[in-house]
């Protein structure tokens, strides 16, 4: 471990001396490289990650890397870069990303230090570093470059999602785009009088009418890169990637800039939030709902980003604002807006489900909250006396293989135990009491009156169990409400 600090301090200060040549020259860009790949080798097969991510941030790795990708302040100009410097320069650029996810990668003590201590901010420096190597000051430039914008648009989304192949998400999307222009100008229209296009979006929500776009062959490509299971895993860097799209966005001169990537890096935002809640909760803790409102409301975006921004803004706000000013924001202009008004509406209606813990087994096969102990013995012993156990329940998706445990409690020789799941086939609520019996039979009752419990819906259920007011006298009884409404009562024991 001695030697791989010692290792990580010796990259790190030779990255610092490599970034003292301005401009890099190729054999500095490739040292970079080299430093930045053995670097992270480190991370990632050290026998004690957690040890060697921490010296990682001890030997100052985090400035090191915004020192790296600062060398490269104002290098990109494409008509000037040869090929092979080209491609040095985004190696680079990957090469540095890579190493600071494997940084921040389940090492909570890091994302707080990158977060808050890194420049006051490393996020923030983090975009400043990259906005500086001049991939987007085409205002400078004698010629578009929509293959360089394309490139970082897909290292920052593999970046955000871990996933290697997110890097070609956006490769050709203005060729792609062409070839719809041509084929919708070679089809005459239908009724021999209109030209518009009515795209029809995959969500029913939305059909956008645009005379120069179709924007499903590049929502066909995007989605083509997904595999379905993708995660958020440094969902911080998602403000950065819309900043930088913003500059893609007709607030600019028309013409500058890409029209086929600015709606494809919507496109996958929202392909993002489509694969699971996980995602959808990531994107919203960022507050990038913040920079879409006034996009959203003050008409700076052409009609099919717009589109894309509302489907965007619809998902986020089922979770709440972030802000209080985006919430005074978003009432003062729903006053004068009738579309401001009607998204207002739709927020508070899809925004009513209760707080809730998300239990994803599908992250690493098991999801659970644990406590020792409630404090007190459990449960309540006294003659007539009982518990109750309340819930707000949704099931995303039934799991086929095995019931749905809502709720279990047991004794520390694990011999005595409580246990309310969902049945796998029936999906009837089933509520067990083990006491440790010699007969080794597990004691359960099935409340068949319930309702079957379907999946993407929210229950309230609530089990209230009453110990026998005499040991000698009666048998313990249980209740089930569902939604409030009394269901059945069943004789089950107690345990």
């Amino acid at each position: 471990m001695n030697n791989q600090i010692a290792e990580l301090r010796s990259l790190a200060d030779e990255l610092i001396k490599a970034s003292d040549t301005s401009p890099p020259t190729s054999q500095v860009l490739q040292t970079q490289s080299n430093a930045l790949r053995r670097m992270r080798q480190l991370l990632i097969e050290s026998n004690d990650q957690t040890h060697t991510k921490d010296a990682f941030r001890h030997v100052r790795g985090f400035d090191t890397l915004l020192i790296t990708l600062r060398s490269l302040s104002g290098f990109y100009k494409p008509a000037e870069l040869s090929t092979t410097d080209r491609i040095d320069f985004f190696e680079v650029i990957k090469a540095t990303l890579d190493v600071l996810s494997d940084a921040l990668n389940e090492h909570a003590g890091n994302r707080r230090f990158f977060a808050k201590r890194v420049e006051d901010g490393g996020w923030s420096a983090l975009e400043q570093a990259l906005g500086s190597t001049g991939i987007f000051g085409g205002q400078s430039q004698s010629k578009r470059d929509d293959a360089g914008q394309e490139q970082l648009f897909g290292t920052l989304f593999a970046f955000a999602l871990g996933e290697e192949a997110m890097t070609r998400i956006f490769r050709d999307v203005e060729k792609k785009l062409d070839e719809a222009r041509a084929n919708h100008e070679a089809a005459p229209p239908a009724d021999g009088d209109s030209q518009t296009v009515e795209i029809a979006v995959s969500s029913p929500r939305s059909v956008y009418s645009d005379t120069d776009i179709d924007i499903e062959p590049l929502r066909s490509q995007v989605r083509g890169i997904f595999s379905g299971n993708e995660t958020l895993q440094n969902p911080d860097i998602i403000p950065t990637i819309f900043h930088f799209w913003r500059g893609l966005s007709c607030e600019d001169v028309p013409g500058t800039h890409s029209k086929a990537l600015s709606v494809s890096v919507l496109l996958a935002m929202l392909e993002i939030t489509t694969i699971s809640t996980y995602n959808k909760a990531a994107l919203h803790v960022t507050g990038v709902l913040s920079s879409v409102l006034p996009l959203l409301f003050e008409n700076r975006c052409a009609p099919v980003e717009a589109g894309l921004l509302q489907e965007l803004a619809d998902d986020l706000v089922q979770y709440g604002i972030n802000k209080l000013d985006d919430a005074y924001y978003l009432f003062r202009r729903a006053a004068s807006s009738k579309k401001a008004a009607e998204f207002l509406l739709r927020g508070m209606r899809s925004s009513r489900d209760p707080p809730f813990i998300q239990f994803d087994l599908s992250l690493h096969g098991f999801s659970a909250i644990e406590l020792p102990d409630i404090g007190r013995p459990f449960p309540p012993v006294s003659p007539g006396g009982g518990y109750t156990f309340a819930a707000w329940i949704r099931v995303d998706k039934f799991d086929q293989d095995c019931h749905t445990t809502l709720f279990g409690a047991y004794d520390d020789t694990q011999t005595c135990f409580l246990m309310a799941y969902l049945e796998r086939d029936t999906r009837c609520f089933i509520l067990q009491t083990y006491m440790g019996h010699s007969t080794g039979v597990v004691p359960s009752v099935r409340f068949k009156k319930a309702p079957r419990f379907e999946s993407n819906r929210w229950y309230h259920i609530a089990i209230v169990h009453r110990r026998a007011k005499a040991i000698a006298m009666g048998t313990a009884k249980a209740s089930l409400f569902v939604d409030g409404e009394f269901t059945e009562t069943m004789k089950a024991h107690y345990p």
